[in-house]
């Protein structure tokens, strides 16, 4: 499939971003303080995926309402498995209400997704740990 799926246009990963597809270590940062089991379920975490660039490329945004303006862990998963992740960090013009504004989030997996699989809900998508909800007009457009 050589079409896009984006509500915001963006064609290519911002050049400023810095997002890595390698697994990160578990360290806090400046950023993003060091949560337990205890401290992360306090937290109040939303987002949302709203691109799916065929074959292996989604986007979205996430926030940490407790933390506005830390740099959070997104994690791909197909089938329970973690494929890929990266972080929070690029600035979005739709997201000008958020501290800070880089709560944005672009991901190459570097692996082909199975556009299937968004309908077989067998792709999660979270921001340290948490599910974050997959754009409902992604599943509509696979379905067409």
């Amino acid at each position: 499939m050589s079409f896009f799926l984006n509500l915001f246009g963006l064609a290519s990963p911002p050049s400023s971003s810095r997002l890595t597809e390698k697994p990160i270590a578990d360290a806090p940062t400046e950023n993003a303080p060091a949560t337990t089991p205890e401290s992360s379920s306090a937290r109040e975490i939303r987002g949302y995926v709203d691109g799916f660039q065929p074959p292996n490329v989604l986007n979205g945004w996430a926030l940490d309402d407790t933390n506005p303006t830390a740099s959070l862990v997104i994690e791909v998963l197909v089938g329970g498995q973690v494929i890929a992740t990266g972080r929070t960090s690029f600035r979005r013009p739709d997201l000008n209400w958020a501290p800070d504004n880089t709560a944005g989030y672009w991901i190459d997996t570097q692996k082909i997704i199975d556009p299937a699989a968004f309908l077989e809900e067998k792709i999660e998508v979270r921001a340290d740990g948490q599910p974050l909800i997959i754009g409902q007009h992604i599943i509509e457009n696979l379905k067409a």
